[in-house]
């Protein structure tokens, strides 16, 4: 990024120039972020890539830097030019004290950015159990889908984050729920090579018998991708 200085009188006469508050933050100066949000830039605004601060202390797991934002009226639902919400990019991260913090400023659970990812389905993915409850909690669509139909519990399997799958069973998610093309858990599990998944999917009435657009079960597929294990489990 290219810096450059504007004197104070500017910043005080255009509050809507964000770019030092940027800056000040890309150098770890969190008193002159402060001094600026003070002097009336305001938190919402967009750097040239058009994101905000409280995207990026989001992205980088800054805690601190997201309790000064929220402090002074930043908007938690403000997503980025790609349509990606603080709370989605928490959810990726992982950081549960933001994950709380965003949500009991009102951040929307149920948001989705450009391509129907919802924050439960970035959370699934990644492997964060702690903040797919607290999400489910606070009324997130269990099975809510993408814009290619995938849902939570098939992030999850397909990643082998077996404690994520147990966890949305339990909430009664829909074991056999298809994406566009034809997908379930249990299929992404068994061509991922995920035994454990796929055994604790099959005990919890998942259909081995589903057909993708491939025209194959899973156990086709698990047979195809090298996971004899998996075989057996699906004969």
């Amino acid at each position: 990024m290219k810096k450059y200085i504007l004197p104070l009188v500017l910043l005080v006469n255009l509050s809507v120039c964000a770019q030092p508050i940027f800056e000040a933050y890309e150098k770890g100066n969190y008193l002159e972020v402060q001094k600026l949000l003070k002097i009336g830039v305001s938190p919402n605004e967009f750097n040239r890539n058009k994101v905000t601060l409280l995207f990026l202390a989001c992205l980088k797991s800054d805690t601190t830097m997201t309790n000064i934002l929220i402090l002074n009226n930043a908007d938690v639902n403000l997503a980025t030019a790609n349509s990606i919400s603080p709370l989605n990019a928490a959810c990726q991260t992982g950081n549960i004290s933001i994950v709380k913090e965003l949500i009991s400023a009102g951040a929307n659970v149920n948001y989705k950015d450009a391509n129907g990812w919802s924050s439960l389905i970035t959370a699934s993915r990644n492997g964060h159990l702690e903040i797919v409850k607290i999400l489910v909690e606070k009324n997130a669509v269990i099975d809510d889908k993408a814009s290619d139909g995938v849902t939570p519990m098939m992030m999850a399997a397909s990643k082998g984050h077996i404690a994520i799958v147990e966890y949305l069973l339990l909430k009664n998610a829909n074991v056999n729920s298809l994406a566009k093309d034809n997908e379930t858990a249990l299929t992404y599990a068994a061509k991922a090579g995920r035994t454990n998944v796929v055994e604790l999917l099959l005990k919890n009435g998942a259909n081995k018998n589903q057909v993708t657009d491939e025209r194959k079960t899973a156990y086709e597929l698990a047979r195809d991708n090298g996971y004899p294990e998996i075989v057996e489990l699906l004969k």
